[in-house]
């Protein structure tokens, strides 16, 4: 999924919706969020110029220089168990 894709996908969605993940298609799990995260620009996975976590289940994105080419949704607590029903389309 590509960040176009995924902005289309939020069109019309209510701003104060909470955004959760959901995990392991076998065994679900239901997670928070804690960060948007994306490696360092020289692409050495250290992500010192990309993020920083903020406290809580806040998040934000902080670069520097030109977009990464991949952003990491970054996994939180886990809330509950998840349902199988969010792989099915």
């Amino acid at each position: 999924m590509t960040v176009a894709e995924l902005i289309e996908a939020l069109d019309g969605a209510d701003p104060t919706t909470e955004v959760r993940l959901m995990t392991q298609q076998t065994y679900p799990f239901e997670n928070a969020l804690v960060g948007i995260w994306a490696p360092g620009e020289d692409g050495d996975g250290d992500g010192e110029e990309a993020f920083t976590p903020a406290s809580g289940d806040q998040f934000g994105y902080r670069g520097a220089g030109p977009a990464p080419k991949v952003l990491y949704l970054v996994e939180g607590r886990q809330i509950g168990y998840g349902t199988k029903d969010a792989w099915n389309r």
